[in-house]
């Protein structure tokens, strides 16, 4: 599907939306179409003039919002008809989720599923009553049933606004009564208030084996195509088959490991990820994780390094490392700002074309490579038919290749071919830095400096975290989005999860007692503005958020962990560093109140599975204490990490400095004789002391 990205014509008009800073809505402001943003002047005029509302939602990197805007936004007949009859407004789903949360769930129950783009008609007063996905310009025949165009759905919907007003009130009624019922439901206490400890202990054990049935076990992931990466539970799987490792229980664990051994190798061996320039697509379109939908998402890409460098921390593979390096080093070259900010997005698109970055036609191989082609269309899939649109090719690595025999040549090869696609116009960045996403690459890279030692790794980690703390932090709370030099709306429960969760984790790499001292403050404000104590829950939105027709939670992952997961586990080890029994009190309150939900959902709960699954373990903390020597001091530094131990927080601590007074897990802790030193902590129970690096190793080998 070809879709025309040439920059606009600036002697085209401009709407208003060429005042934003979002990629995604500057895309839009030289269309016809007289666009809002989301602001109260929209939707105070559709009050005033009495309109229905056109909401139209996507983002930057969306192959089919890109296809819906050449076919009808930029249609001048289109345009007249949106701009008589509606209010149109115009969404980046990436900045505004709640709104996207909502009327997705809207769309979802009218029609049965969801996707970008989205178009929802709402009344004047905010109340969806019809919607859909893509529409395409004009009505399209598939056998006996049409496809209604966008014109066609325009038309329909400003007949019945003028002549069926009752029954579009009544359904914008019943629509908003369902989706705050919806809203409701997720408010009730599900919690049966078990005491069985021992049901609690084996949870995430029974919650992993019983998506095992979904995974396919030929080319890994989980269900058909289209297959989704499906990282947290992968997680799952991996924190599951370590307990049963060590239980001694190791036909299931192997069963487990089997499940994510394939999904990981596969993955990384299928067109999904790029064999060039290393980082993945955001989705495959077939099964076997060949021909990916080619947008490239930064929060895939850091949540994947951190899956395949935890499999590397268990399993030892050497490859699974390489993927994890080669996935950051994609994020540090594509999408790091010159502030340190990282950027949302790489289109799927260029020069018009979805993919056309990243194809090939075998004859532009053999002319680069000329005799060494032949080796790398074996290795790499590479063939005059092809496997994609006009004999083009999507590299992958073949079943029967071995790279391992030619590593250092493939290696050359690899190189002189991302040169010269270097020089291929590149698709479009998304420069828009969310805060959420952004704490996500943080602590990507915060783990590539763990396990892998790399100084890169930490200082990009360290500069990211600046550029939060600097940019995107003001008047004591967090901004969402970032975009040409401006910090723009408030955030939400994600951003300040996300961003402590972050703080926390650098706080395992760098003693800076500012990490801890924020982590501190944003864990005390997911409590002051979010927390719903009476429900035993998080909102998405904060207490002082703009007002919509619901307030929406968000506690079931997506491509990403749920906000509510990410929280409560900031708060379980905000609670192990104080001891502040607030921290632990609503943890355990919202853990407790979902856990019979676990069962019924593993999936969609992979990620608050595993944050019950730290608050139910004998979870060890770690002190680690700067020493004098650099050698010595790094080496005792990386040594937890030189094993899997998924419920072991690490925090750093220099001997020099002077750190807030609620760290009591700090107190009494200094270096022995001038060397790095390390103290196990378990139930704010210490064991003595420990400066020596093999002793260490052999404590935590054995935890």
């Amino acid at each position: 599907m070809k879709v025309n990205q040439t920059k606009p014509n600036k002697e085209k008009s401009t709407n208003r939306l060429i005042h934003e800073t979002s990629t995604y809505l500057k895309q839009h402001a030289f269309n016809p179409v007289d666009w809002f943003a989301w602001t109260n002047e929209a939707l105070e005029k559709a009050v005033k003039y009495d309109k229905p509302i056109m909401l139209s939602i996507g983002y930057s990197a969306c192959h089919w919002c890109h296809v819906m805007e050449e076919e009808s936004f930029e249609d001048k007949t289109t345009a007249e008809i949106i701009n008589e009859n509606f209010i149109p407004i115009k969404v980046d789903r990436e900045e505004r989720p709640d709104i996207d949360d909502i009327y997705m769930a809207a769309v979802q129950l009218m029609t049965g599923h969801g996707g970008w783009p989205l178009t929802v008609f709402l009344t004047p007063q905010q109340k969806p009553f019809y919607g859909g996905t893509y529409f395409p310009k004009e009505d399209r025949n598939y056998g006996n049933h049409v496809l209604p165009g966008f014109k066609t759905v325009l038309n329909a919907v400003n007949r019945a606004w003028h002549h069926e007003r009752d029954e579009i009130e009544n359904n914008g009624e019943r629509l908003t009564a369902a989706i705050v019922a919806i809203t409701e439901q997720q408010l009730k206490s599900t919690n049966l208030n078990s005491d069985d400890k021992n049901t609690d202990n084996n949870l995430l054990v029974e919650c992993a084996t019983k998506i095992l049935p979904l995974f396919d076990l030929h080319w890994g992931g989980i269900g058909r195509a289209p297959k989704f990466p499906q990282t947290l539970s992968l997680q799952m799987c991996l924190q599951a088959a370590a307990k049963l490792k060590k239980q001694n229980e190791n036909d299931t664990a192997e069963h487990l490991l089997k499940a994510l051994y394939i999904s990981l190798d596969r993955m990384a061996q299928g067109g999904m990820y790029d064999q060039l320039g290393g980082g993945f697509a955001r989705y495959s379109t077939d099964e076997q994780w060949l021909i990916p939908h080619f947008e490239k998402m930064l929060y895939d890409n850091a949540l994947l390094a951190e899956i395949y460098l935890d499999a590397f921390s268990f399993a030892q593979k050497e490859n699974w490392k390489n993927i994890a390096c080669e996935t950051l080093d994609f994020i540090a070259r594509e999408l790091i700002s010159d502030e340190g900010g990282f950027y949302s997005s790489l289109d799927a698109d260029s020069e018009g074309s979805e993919g056309k970055f990243y194809i090939w036609k075998k004859s532009e191989i053999e002319e680069i490579l000329s005799s060494d082609s032949e080796l790398f269309c074996q290795l790499f899939g590479v063939t005059e038919k092809g496997n994609f649109e006009d004999n083009e090719n999507v590299l992958h690595i073949g079943q029967n290749s071995d790279l391992e025999k030619s590593s250092a040549k493939i290696k050359d090869l690899k190189a002189k071919l991302f040169a010269h696609r270097s020089k291929r116009v590149h698709p479009i960045r998304d420069e828009k830095i969310l805060t959420s996403w952004t704490s996500l690459a943080i602590s990507a890279f915060v783990k590539g400096y763990q396990i892998v030692g790399n100084d890169k790794y930490s200082n990009i980690a360290k500069n990211a975290a600046r550029f939060v703390l600097s940019k995107l932090a003001m008047e004591g709370k967090l901004k969402r989005s970032y975009a040409q030099g401006t910090a723009k709306l408030d955030a939400y429960l994600d951003d300040y999860a996300f961003f402590c969760k972050a703080l926390i984790d650098l706080s395992s790499i760098d003693p800076d007692p500012i990490w801890l001292e924020k982590a501190l403050y944003f864990g005390d404000l997911l409590l002051v503005k979010f927390y719903d104590e009476e429900n035993n829950d998080f909102f998405y939105t904060a207490n002082d958020h703009e007002k919509l027709i619901t307030r929406p939670k968000n506690y079931l992952d997506g491509p990403i962990p749920s906000a509510t997961s990410i929280a409560t586990l900031c708060l379980l080890k905000l609670h192990l560093i104080t001891n502040n029994q607030k921290y632990e009190r609503a943890s355990r309150q919202v853990l407790e109140k979902h856990k019979n939900s676990f069962r019924k959902h593993p999936s969609q709960y992979a990620s608050m599975i595993n944050t019950f699954a730290l608050s139910t373990s004998a979870s060890l903390s770690l002190v680690l204490v700067n020493g004098a020597n650099n050698k010595t001091n790094n080496e005792m530094l990386l040594a937890p990490f030189s094993f899997y131990l998924p419920h072991t927080t690490v925090f750093l601590k220099d001997n020099e400095k002077s750190y807030d007074q609620k760290l009591l897990l700090f107190q009494q802790k200094n270096m022995l004789g001038n060397q790095a030193t390390a103290y196990i902590c378990q139930n704010y129970s210490c064991q003595p002391p420990i400066n020596d690096l093999k002793q260490l190793k052999t404590i935590l080998r054995n935890c």
